[in-house]
């Protein structure tokens, strides 16, 4: 895992990427963290092994999911300059990313007729990667000793408060209709256009 992380600040053609990050991290990801902790923490942990696994797991996922994505935005800025995008395009860019295998299956349960599982993984893994998320940068910004903002400017204020009120909206009267399906998504690309044009 380590040399795959090393090899990829060197990385100059797409195999490379493939190689570095894709075999070498992620087998030594599997090998070292899943395969060790799932053998030697039951032999430790008798009475909880479920919750002594689960907890490793965890940490082990996030600190690879950390390491990762340092590495995965040097490629996604990069990419965003050859656009010419501002920085901030990045972010949104990873965050799609991320969520991308919930959305896809609460996109596929929404055009099944089954609204409520579709906003349970919407929602739920929403909630999920930002509450992982943010403890999990917040840790490794204080480890490294950097600083971490998460302030946003006046305009992302409004919107956020602006789909805050629409969620309210959608979700309180317990129904919901394609307009309000419609009207998210038009806040949606004001906020993707906002990036564009500040």
């Amino acid at each position: 895992m380590g040399s795959g992380l090393l090899l990829a600040s060197l990385i100059r053609e797409p195999w490379q990427l493939y190689l570095s990050l894709g075999a070498l991290v992620g087998g030594g990801v599997n090998l070292l963290a899943y395969t060790v902790q799932s053998l030697y923490l039951t032999s430790w942990f008798v009475r909880r092994r479920g919750l002594a696994l689960s907890i490793a797991l965890l940490l082990v996922s996030l600190l690879a999911v950390v390491l990762l994505a340092k590495k995965f935005s040097l490629v996604v800025d990069a990419g965003t300059a050859l656009l010419g995008a501002p920085p901030s395009f990045a972010g949104v860019l990873v965050a799609l990313l991320i969520l991308l295998p919930e959305s896809v299956a609460a996109i596929t349960a929404a055009r099944g007729n089954d609204l409520q599982k579709s906003v349970n993984l919407a929602l739920g893994s929403s909630l999920a990667t930002i509450g992982l998320t943010i403890p999990a940068v917040a840790a490794a910004a204080y480890a490294l000793d950097k600083q971490l903002v998460l302030g946003l400017n006046a305009q992302e204020m409004v919107l956020l408060l602006l789909t805050f009120m629409l969620s309210m909206l959608t979700f309180g009267t317990g129904r919901t209709n394609i307009l309000f399906g419609l009207v998210h998504m038009v806040v949606f690309a004001v906020f993707v256009f906002m990036q564009f044009v500040p």
